[in-house]
């Protein structure tokens, strides 16, 4: 059985690669693709070559390492909002602080390569060139709070238009 491969044109990103992971740079903003065991790959002046034996593999290589450079180009963005009384979010520095009716303050992290905007102490919009880094730090922040009987903690605006945000009906009389 012959071996398959995917090619991905690049314009201006500059590449190195170690063992099973591709790091493409851009305007110093930097994104890692893992690519699963099974795949080799080969770089050239203006392309990656992607090479396998399972289909499978190779296309998902070929996404993850296209999704990379695509949220170089242009920013991968997340809205959520907090909805509640006395709910609110404050930004010091790269640490989201989070007031969600607790007796303490939520704080969580936010890496140097996630960009984070507060608009008010309500609503926050994080963006990032890496498409999964940004979903894990929404889903952490997402899972902290929230009240399926009230619709009341952190929401995923895009979650919430969508419909995709569970309510559940309260008691019967």
């Amino acid at each position: 059985m012959s071996k398959k491969f995917k090619e991905i044109k690049l314009n201006d990103h500059k590449i190195t690669s170690s063992g099973n992971t591709i790091s493409i740079s851009k305007n110093n903003k930097t994104v890692n693709c893992h690519l699963p065991t099974g795949v080799t790959y080969e770089i050239n002046n203006n392309s990656i070559q992607f090479f396998s034996e399972n289909k499978a593999l190779l296309g998902t290589a070929e996404s993850t390492c296209f999704n990379a450079i695509r949220g170089l180009n242009q920013f991968y963005e997340k809205k959520i909002k907090v909805v509640g009384v006395g709910y609110k979010m404050m930004l010091k520095g790269k640490t989201l602080q989070l007031s969600l009716g607790f007796s303490h303050v939520i704080e969580v992290n936010i890496p140097d390569n996630v960009d984070i905007k507060l608009e008010g102490v309500l609503n926050a919009t994080l963006s990032s060139p890496d498409a999964i880094l940004l979903g894990d730090i929404v889903a952490k922040i997402e899972k902290l709070k929230y009240n399926v009987y009230k619709g009341t903690g952190v929401i995923n605006v895009a979650k919430e238009a969508a419909g995709l945000m569970r309510r559940k009906e309260g008691k019967k009389k």
